[in-house]
């Protein structure tokens, strides 16, 4: 997780982005201020990555998530400068060619890595999970604030 002060990152190679997803997109930067997105086109590349957050998503993937069958030429290029643009926000202190740890690239496409973000929608499975496991196991009082926990991070309409 981050290592936070009072709000403030002191160590930026840990700092944590957050996606919230279980309302309209958010994005929060490890020193807890909102990270603008200045295009509808970065918030569908975020938004599809994150609807399966850690898994990769192919060029293609992406380039079907945007445009559908009516891509234009030169879309696998748009397609590597939007994730250039997204890596200058999301990691603004990140060294050029240095390796990215929030939006990463694998030998198949890229992703969204856990270790680098949290997602609110993988942290209210994990608390209903959890809440699962505590009423199973006759902890009604664990069971209710996890399950409470979790419902508090729902927003509205996700994405």
């Amino acid at each position: 997780m981050s290592d936070l002060q009072g709000g403030t990152c002191i160590d930026r190679r840990c700092c944590v982005v957050r996606f919230r997803v279980l309302g309209p997109l958010e994005i929060v930067d490890g020193d807890r201020r909102p990270v603008a997105l200045d295009s509808p086109r970065l918030r569908a590349v975020v938004c599809r990555l994150l609807i399966d957050p850690g898994h990769v998503v192919s060029a293609d993937g992406l380039i079907a998530a945007l445009w559908g069958a009516d891509a234009p030429p030169g879309a696998a290029g748009t397609v590597q400068t939007y994730i250039t643009r997204l890596r200058r926000v999301l990691e603004p202190g990140r060294q050029a060619r240095g390796a990215a740890t929030v939006l990463v690239t694998r030998p198949t496409g890229y992703a969204i890595s856990l270790e680098g973000s949290s997602v609110d929608a993988v942290d209210m499975a994990s608390l209903v999970r959890a809440g699962t496991d505590a009423l199973a196991a006759g902890d009604a009082a664990s069971a209710l604030a996890l399950m409470t926990s979790a419902r508090e991070l729902w927003r509205g309409r996700p994405f």
